[in-house]
């Protein structure tokens, strides 16, 4: 993105802010990633690829994974060429099909992303590459769906009132509602600079669990009232045991609501006495990093 926080111009027109050094950045952590995803808006408007340069990195290109909740994709997107694997993420409503490609259908309004990141777990995916537009990229941060933020911010300003910025949507109305994260580091990359953010920290250091467990991304981001019938079960389950599995029903039953401080203290508790993967099996079939890319 630019020094003030533009990532295309006024009129839309994409803005090639990236030099050398950060597009190998680039290259590599996509041979890194399982997956990359981008919204369908990016698709219009840059047409990118979404595979690897061979000056820049070797391998097989990731899986591509477009949000294209009314199948707006052109027939001539390169994302379509069958050039790497190809994913179009849809509402259930929309019936296009697409060629060279497979089509994975959730949510009524807008692609449901909790359900397509369990999807990609269960094809493998566990390193996911969030590579825009503003729109994608906050919808997974409104959801807690991120883990990690990675920005490189060149040496030039491009203004407008109307330029895009690097996360979209209709945005927070109060400090409180904001997101806060944690910067981890930041290094010189030519001309500009890289940053990498922790998305998770402050949900890691709430439950004092170590790097890698994200508890709150899963939770929050979880349409939960898709799991309320087996949290209901597993609440009767230890309704009448020893007085730790009443906690721990009693817990399930405030995760069934929507009070997200009562969501961080019951699963305190449930991490304290049964570990996550065993308490809540559902909400930790994701992919382990789902990483911001900007």
């Amino acid at each position: 993105m630019s020094l003030d926080g533009k990532i295309a111009f006024s009129d839309g027109r994409p803005a090639k802010l990236s030099n050398e050094e950060d597009l190998a950045r680039v290259h590599r952590l996509r041979a890194e990633a399982d997956a990359i995803l981008v919204g369908v808006g990016t698709v219009l408007k840059d047409d990118p690829r979404l595979t690897l340069m061979a000056e820049f990195a070797k391998g097989r290109s990731p899986l591509r994974v477009v949000l294209d909740s009314d199948g707006k994709t052109p027939d001539h997107a390169h994302v379509l060429d069958g050039a790497a694997e190809t994913l179009i993420a849809t509402t259930v409503d929309c019936a296009r099909e697409f060629a060279h490609t497979q089509v994975f259908r959730a949510g009524k309004d807008e692609v449901d992303l909790a359900a397509l990141l369990d999807h990609l777990s269960s094809r493998s995916v566990k390193v996911l590459l969030v590579e825009g537009g503003s729109t994608a990229i906050w919808s997974f941060l409104r959801q807690h769906l991120a883990d990690e933020l990675r920005v490189f911010v060149a040496s030039a300003v491009l203004g407008g009132h109307a330029a895009p910025t690097l996360a979209g949507g209709p945005g927070v109305r109060s400090l409180e509602e904001s997101f806060r994260l944690r910067l981890e580091k930041v290094e010189r990359l030519g001309d500009g600079l890289h940053r990498r953010v922790d998305v998770a920290a402050l949900q890691r250091l709430a439950f004092g669990l170590p790097r890698g467990r994200q508890p709150l991304r899963r939770l929050a981001g979880h349409r939960r009232a898709d799991e309320y019938e087996r949290i209901e079960a597993r609440r009767r389950e230890h309704r009448h045991a020893p007085r730790d599995g009443r906690a721990m029903a009693d817990a399930l039953r405030v995760i069934a609501g929507r009070d997200r401080r009562e969501i961080f203290a019951a699963n305190a508790a449930i991490a304290a006495n049964w570990g996550w993967d065993k308490a809540l099996p559902a909400y930790t079939r994701r992919p382990d990093r789902a990483v911001v890319l900007q």
